[in-house]
């Protein structure tokens, strides 16, 4: 049996709820906190990084040192740096695609977006029946837009490494978003069933 170069299980990206829509909206805040925070944090992990540890028995009422080893203190902030940045960049990632998929709503629809899940304050003059009405042909729009974008983001990846692959020949399989370069089949690596 031949083995597709692309194996997926799900060809298109699944539709973005309410939910999504929700996490994607706020990403903008989150960006703006973690952005500022960054460097403070990244301090932070230094001030608490002591080579020792001073513990306290306090049943037989003596004091004792642990000690640490600075290799292992330095691995775990350079562990604690990488997986801020990484998900500094996933908010950031989220914002670029909420502001362009906001982008495709007219100026009233952007404005209702705002007030409802941005905390951002009304100064509209529609009434409360209308502005419901408008966030929900709003939400419509901005869910169908935040999917089109999750489409593109992914027929890139999977365009970039079909390219990657290529060069070496491994199977790609595509997991919604989370995409994975495997290791070519071998017939021999596989398990044989044990017959009883």
């Amino acid at each position: 049996m031949e083995q597709d170069d692309i194996k997926s299980e799900n060809d298109s990206v699944a539709e973005i709820g309410i939910y999504e829509l929700i996490g994607y909206a706020t990403a903008v805040k989150r960006y703006q906190k973690m952005s500022l925070e960054r460097k403070e944090f990244f301090k932070s992990l230094y001030q608490m990084a002591s080579p020792f540890i001073t513990g306290v028995d306090y049943d037989e009422g003596h004091m004792f040192v642990l000690g640490r080893r600075t290799e292992s203190i330095a691995l775990q902030i350079i562990d604690e740096k990488r997986l801020y940045d990484a998900r500094l960049g996933k908010e950031r990632r989220k914002t670029e695609m909420f502001e362009r998929a906001m982008s495709y709503l007219d100026e009233m629809e952007r404005e209702v977006i705002r007030i409802r899940y941005q905390a951002k304050k009304d100064e509209t003059t529609i009434t409360l029946a209308e502005f419901y009405r408008l966030v929900a042909r709003s939400e419509k729009k901005l869910i169908k837009n935040l999917t089109n974008e999750s489409q593109k983001r992914l027929n890139e990846m999977r365009k970039t490494l079909l390219q990657e692959s290529s060069l070496n020949k491994a199977p790609i399989k595509v997991c919604r978003e989370k995409i994975r370069i495997t290791e070519p089949y071998n017939e021999r690596s596989t398990p044989k069933s044990v017959e009883a």
